[in-house]
């Protein structure tokens, strides 16, 4: 049986004051692509199918328009909610959109969502557990949860699977293996501070597969087959060296499982560029690469610029980010405060700001435009 893995699609994301929809689309579509040429069974959503939890009518109807594809394929969808959905939002009308293969679990509940498909090796049993808080849990199974490893757990004993099946989990938790961490982003959101939110990757042994969301960087955790698809986009800057894809999963008889990486190619990338402003903006450095990529720009200019971002814009319409970098000597000047400020006239004082402020000193051209703007404001005032 053959399945594809995603997660965090956070359809309707906007990253800089830029609306992400029409890279969420172009990475919607490479999926099902995808779902039809490799003739899979089912497509796995593992939370975070919205960024908000009201997304805004374009993103609902992004999505009505990729899970409408896959059930024109005949392709079930097992979708759960994440820490950025809505769970009853996710739920709507699930019963009824069971019937078409779609099954969406947002609300937690205490017998977990399970569907299961066959093949010529028997049954694979899919558990769809969506994201709840330890005190949703505690509510559910009447027992202390302590953390969110403690309410999984609770969740995972009252739904046992059935060893002699093939089971595959769908989870949206941050998951640990032997204390350590995944590869974060700097586009994930934690849900709690102080490390409670970590569940063990030993929670998920007795699954064939562990479908995960929550973390933007495809990884797997652990030894076992617990895998964190990634995000399909790019959503910040930190994953500029990311290749971004879907999980391929086939499964043989029990304990036979193969996963593969199907790349996602992006409309348009995330890169970071460095230079002066002359040198950006010239055209041969411009054409090296596709000039609509979104950018994090660093300007190394050591004179004052005037509306760099519009300039950069004209060359680069996607720039995101702008950073000015001064070369700025190893050792700044010691700060000396109010002492002998009274012993100092109004230039000495401009050019130890000016000093504290850029690591230069001041030239001649700026001490006089100094002088002058400092004598006008003396004749103002008398």
């Amino acid at each position: 049986m053959r399945f594809l893995h995603t997660a965090d699609l956070h359809i309707g994301k906007v990253v800089n004051e830029f609306s992400m929809l029409k890279e969420q689309e172009a990475a919607l579509d490479q999926i099902c692509s995808y779902a039809a040429s490799y003739q899979v069974s089912a497509v796995i959503l593992a939370g975070d199918l919205y960024d908000r939890s009201i997304p805004p009518a374009e993103a609902v109807s992004l999505m009505d328009a990729f899970l409408t594809r896959l059930a024109d394929l005949n392709i079930c969808v097992m979708g759960i909610a994440g820490n950025h959905d809505s769970p009853e939002r996710i739920s709507f009308a699930s019963q009824i959109l069971a019937g078409r293969g779609l099954y969406l679990s947002g609300t937690a509940q205490k017998e977990l969502c399970m569907t299961e498909l066959k093949d010529e090796y028997g049954a694979v049993r899919f558990y769809l557990l969506p994201f709840s808080r330890p005190a949703v849990k505690k509510e559910l199974y009447g027992e202390d949860m302590p953390d969110f490893e403690a309410g999984v757990l609770a969740a995972l004993l009252h739904n046992p699977p059935e060893p002699s099946l093939r089971n595959v989990l769908v989870a949206h938790e941050f998951v640990t293996s032997k204390g350590a961490d995944p590869v974060l982003s700097d586009s994930e959101v934690r849900v709690s501070v102080g490390g409670s939110d970590r569940v063990d990757a030993g929670c998920f042994a007795a699954y064939d597969y562990t479908a995960l969301g929550h973390i933007h960087r495809c990884q797997r955790i652990g030894e076992g087959n617990i895998w964190y698809a990634g995000s399909p986009v790019k959503y910040s800057f930190s994953e500029c060296g990311q290749d971004k894809s879907v999980n391929l999963v086939e499964l043989g008889k029990k304990g036979e499982v193969k996963v593969t990486q199907l790349p996602l190619k992006p409309l348009h990338d995330m890169r970071r560029i460095r230079g002066s402003l002359k040198e950006l903006t010239k055209e041969e450095i411009a054409s090296l690469a596709d000039r609509r990529d979104y950018l994090a720009v660093e300007l190394t200019d050591e004179e004052e610029l005037f509306d760099p971002m519009s300039a950069l814009r004209s060359v680069y319409p996607n720039v995101m980010q702008l950073s000015i970098v001064k070369n700025l000597p190893l050792k700044q000047p010691e700060y000396q405060g109010a002492f002998g400020i009274r012993e100092k006239d109004e230039l000495e004082l401009f050019e130890e700001f000016f000093l504290e402020v850029t690591g230069r000193q001041m030239d001649e051209r700026r001490r006089e435009m100094f002088r002058q703007a400092a004598d006008e404001a003396k004749e103002k005032e008398i």
